[in-house]
């Protein structure tokens, strides 16, 4: 099971003593390449999370890495050129008293935040929890060793469906949990086949062993 501190709320995650909201993959930008309604897209998207933020008032939002989307489309980036992505941000970032932005696969290959985007938040690699709980975007490992990693990246799926994946060795009093995509529109992995996708898993700890429990909620329209 996960945590009895850490609450689900769609595909977020609350971390109720910590009074921190955990968002991962929203991936802006994304409707760049399909047949889709980028307004409704980022329209709900916005609502949703504001209604989460309403809901439970958290103190801090992080949201955990891959924020925008690279498309590899010519001529075309989102840290730099999506306007209606930024103002979203910047709007849910007046609605809590702090709010972070951390760097995940996608803002690497686009060449990391730009200035601008430094300048209107606070950017990070991973954020620390305490001296052994760190979030963080999930593609790399902090240098400094924790024991307990609460990630993204990876899109966990069982059986098409979207999912939170966890475990918790008592031996070594530890545990990881594995966020879904908060985007309803980028491709998953099925928990059973992660095979070096992220290196949390080089520690000898098997993705297969994890338990899961599934998004219970639609995320939005």
């Amino acid at each position: 099971m996960l945590p009895k501190k850490y609450i689900r709320r769609g595909r977020t995650l609350y971390l109720q003593d910590e009074d921190i909201l955990v968002i991962g993959d929203i991936h802006f930008g994304k409707c760049k390449e399909v047949e889709y309604d980028i307004d409704a897209e980022y329209t709900n998207k916005y609502k949703y999370i504001r209604n989460i933020i309403s809901d439970l008032e958290p103190t801090t939002v992080i949201l955990n890495g891959d924020i925008f989307y690279n498309p590899f489309i010519e001529n075309w980036n989102p840290l730099r050129q999506d306007k209606k992505a930024i103002k979203i941000l910047e709007k849910l970032q007046d609605s809590v008293n702090d709010f972070i932005l951390l760097k995940g696969n996608h803002e690497l290959t686009l060449g990391g935040f730009t200035d601008n985007i430094k300048h209107k938040f606070k950017t990070e690699e991973y954020y620390e929890v305490s001296d052994n709980t760190i979030i963080h975007h999930g593609h790399d490992m902090p240098k400094k060793g924790y024991n307990n990693h609460i990630i993204s990246h990876i899109h966990p799926l069982r059986n098409g469906k979207p999912v939170f994946h966890f475990n918790e060795d008592l031996d070594n009093n530890s545990y990881t949990i594995v966020l879904p995509a908060f985007c309803k529109l980028v491709d998953g992995v099925d928990i059973r086949y992660y095979g070096g996708k992220c290196p949390v898993f080089d520690n000898g700890q098997k993705p297969e062993e994890y338990d899961f429990e599934e998004v219970t909620k639609n995320i939005y329209p």
